[in-house]
């Protein structure tokens, strides 16, 4: 604990895999999935970069405007 306020727990790409394949067919984005799975945006980020190079059912969105970022789903 620090200045009485309790450290997130640092997710991995388990638990962010996890989180999709419950919400399977929805799409999320990287804030969404940081907010959902209450880990930190880096690590979610992270998660997501290394999902898609080595997970076949990972999906990214085209962006659609400029500055909104990908969606994300499991297929």
């Amino acid at each position: 604990m620090k200045n009485g306020k309790i450290r997130r727990i640092e997710m991995g790409q388990q638990e962010i895999y996890k989180f999709l394949k419950q919400n399977k067919g929805k799409w999320f984005n990287s804030r969404e999935l940081s907010k959902e799975t209450d880990a930190a945006m880096s690590r979610v980020t992270n998660a997501l970069r290394v999902m898609l190079r080595y997970e076949k059912g990972l999906e990214r969105s085209q962006m659609r405007k400029k500055g909104t970022g990908y969606k994300w789903r499991l297929k």
